[in-house]
């Protein structure tokens, strides 16, 4: 049985985008970093409660940022 991969290339626009989600992974982690650390400082919280949530956010951000996530289409 033989398998055949095709992958699908990106444009020009790929290369110029690199460093933006790199800005927008920095952004995401310095600001879950700071808001961890005011959280765990006023309550007594699992860190689980902190992680998931950044997780969950910085994933939907990068989806959208490399242009992953699907856009609205007018029927």
């Amino acid at each position: 049985m033989k398998t055949t991969m095709h992958l699908e290339r990106a444009g020009p626009q790929s290369a110029s985008a690199r460093p933006s989600i790199f800005r927008l992974g920095l952004i995401v982690s310095v600001v879950a970093a700071i808001a961890a650390v005011a959280i765990r400082a006023l309550v007594d919280v699992p860190a689980v409660v902190i992680l998931v949530p950044v997780v969950v956010i910085g994933f939907a951000l990068s989806w959208h940022a490399t242009g992953q996530a699907p856009e609205d289409r007018e029927p």
